[in-house]
């Protein structure tokens, strides 16, 4: 390899680098599918695998899970690393966190992450694993009540807990979470997943990344692949007409029999090759379990709508975002904080990512598809083996897309 002083990025560099990154993230979301035990995990793909720069901007993000998880890797990571400090990890560390004031999920999606370390031994980014564990306590088994006021009722939360420490897994950690899960085995299965594929990443990065660019052609290769999806976003949305696309819709209710029905509306604003995705009239949170937080809920629903319409065959990283803005008050049902339920955190997020294409389509119907099926509903059953440990069935609703210019639409 060239000497760092001297080297040059070259575009066949750049793309070498690039894939090699997509390659660890396939690589991990493969693992994850073999080793889970959930069929949440391996059946469902209801998790995402991420590596992200030393300052948590998303550097590649694994394709075959749910794709609600778009990109909000970064914040929980950063979120513990402010708590304990990177300086005090090391190498085979692997860290937990579900605080949903940061993740703005239900509980039940738990990021496990690691270090990643140069060959001159500093930390050049993490690999961030969120798996969605068939439970984490709380008022009904699997943690999805409807029932629920409070986040603190629905399961416990974690806040940078060490559950293996250089490679060793800490035992009173694993303990201390089976002793607080109904679906025990399948927690600690999954949990045990998670931490060996962040160690399996860990690896290959050492191989595939360190081994062959210092520190330094890191950061620059790093700048380099986010700049070329930053030009390739502004592109696609300098190609749009300027103006303003808005669009609105009243919910069934509000996430409960009885309860008034929510206003959910979008407006886009774009000018020149940038677009702001206004999400201020969103209503205020609400006492039942549908509200989700500002990461995981509205920022999340935007991020896969844009991706989705202007650069869908890129692979996603933070360079992507840069000519989306999101305005987003604190304190809506999408950007919910002070403890407010989000069991059902996905319930309104379909509907954002509908709206967002519906105001596009209401300027320029060539360029979306008729409203999809608009729900991630599921049928969940729950009960006690015979020699008392619990179990859980769980069959998703599946829907399709409607029409488009070119084609019809599709279901399950």
């Amino acid at each position: 390899m060239t000497d760092t002083a001297t080297y040059v990025i070259d575009p066949i560099e750049r793309e070498i680098f690039t894939y090699t990154v997509e390659s660890i993230v396939e690589e991990i979301d493969i693992n994850i599918t073999r080793t889970a035990h959930s069929p949440l995990v391996y059946e469902y793909k209801d998790y995402c695998a991420g590596l992200l720069t030393k300052d948590f901007a998303l550097l590649g993000q694994s394709q075959s899970n749910l794709p609600i998880f778009l990109a909000d890797l970064g914040d929980p990571v950063s979120d513990v690393i402010d708590i304990i400090g990177a300086e005090s990890l090391r190498a085979g560390d692997v860290v937990l966190t579900n605080y949903g004031e940061v993740s703005g999920q239900h509980l039940n999606h738990v990021v496990a992450f690691t270090p990643l370390f140069s060959r001159e031994d500093e930390i050049q980014g993490y690999l961030a694993i969120r798996t969605h564990w068939a439970d984490v306590g709380g008022i009904t088994p699997g943690s999805l009540s409807w029932e629920g006021t409070d986040l603190r009722q629905e399961g416990f939360q974690v806040r940078g807990l060490r559950v293996m420490r250089e490679g060793n897994v800490v035992p009173e950690v694993v303990e201390t979470i089976r002793a607080n899960c109904y679906m025990q085995a399948e927690v600690v299965g999954d949990l045990m997943a998670q931490a060996g594929a962040c160690l399996v990443a860990a690896e290959r990065w050492r191989e595939r990344v360190a081994s062959r660019w210092s520190g330094e052609q890191v950061a620059q290769l790093v700048a380099a692949q986010l700049e070329t999806s930053r030009q390739l976003a502004a592109r696609a949305v300098s190609e749009l007409p300027d103006g303003v696309y808005e669009a609105s819709c009243m919910t069934d209710d509000g996430g409960g029999v009885g309860t008034a029905p929510l206003r959910l509306s979008v407006k886009l604003i774009v000018e020149g090759d940038r677009m702001v995705a206004d999400l201020s009239d969103l209503p205020p949170q609400v006492a039942t379990p549908i509200n989700a937080g500002k990461n995981g809920g509205a920022m999340s629903a935007m991020r896969v709508a844009f991706k989705s319409l202007l650069v869908p065959n890129r692979q996603a990283d933070q360079g992507l975002f840069e000519p989306l803005s999101i305005v987003l008050p604190t304190g809506t049902v999408l950007s919910a904080t002070d403890g407010a339920p989000m069991a059902h955190w996905n319930t309104t997020i379909p509907t954002m990512v509908d709206l967002f294409l519906r105001a596009i389509g209401s300027r320029l119907p060539e360029r979306v598809p008729a409203g999809h099926h608009g729900s991630m509903a599921a049928l969940m059953l729950t009960g006690r083996r015979a020699d008392g440990t619990w179990v859980q069935y769980i069959e998703t609703g599946n829907g399709g897309h409607g029409a488009h210019s070119e084609g019809d639409g599709f279901g399950p």
